[in-house]
C-alpha cells in the first residue's frame, strides 16, 4: 500500500528519499500509516547549513482509487502548534484490502527527523543519508 501511495507524489524538483512510519492500532484494529519526503541538507556555498523539504504534489481522486469504502478526507493547511508533529498534511481514513487504514501524507518531513540526503555545493553532488 505504501508504495502505491509514494507513486502518487508526484515530483516538482528532485524528490527526496520517502519515509514512512506505521502502527497499527489494536483498540479501534485500524493502521496508521504516515508518509513523506525527506528533508535535503545543503552543505557548503551560500546555502550551508540550510533545510529544504522536498515539493511534491499529490492527485487526491487518483489516490482515493487505491482504497476502498472511504471514511473521510481532510487537509490540514499549517501546524498546529509546537507540539504537532505531522504539520501540514493529507489525511484519508479508508479501507485497503479489507484492513482499516489512516493514512497521513505531510507536507514536509516531521522535524525530529533527520535530512534524508544532502547536497553538497563543494561537490555539486547529491548523497542519499537514508
Amino acid at each position: 500500500m505504501a508504495n502505491e501511495v509514494a507513486a502518487q507524489m508526484q515530483p516538482l524538483d528532485l524528490l527526496a528519499p520517502l519515509g514512512c512510519h506505521h502502527y497499527h492500532n489494536r483498540d479501534q484494529d485500524q493502521w496508521e500509516v504516515t508518509l513523506f519526503a525527506a528533508n535535503t541538507a545543503t552543505v557548503g556555498g551560500r546555502c550551508d547549513g540550510q533545510i529544504t523539504p522536498s515539493k511534491f504534489s499529490v492527485d487526491l481522486c487518483e489516490l482515493q482509487g487505491i482504497f476502498t469504502d472511504t471514511k473521510s478526507v481532510h487537509w490540514q493547511s499549517v501546524s498546529l502548534g509546537p507540539g504537532d508533529q505531522l504539520g501540514a498534511h493529507v489525511s484519508l481514513e479508508a479501507d485497503y484490502e479489507g484492513h482499516s487504514v489512516w493514512l497521513r501524507i505531510l507536507a514536509a518531513a516531521p522535524p525530529h527527523i533527520q535530512a534524508g540526503r544532502t547536497a553538497n555545493a563543494n561537490t555539486m553532488q547529491i548523497e542519499e543519508d537514508w
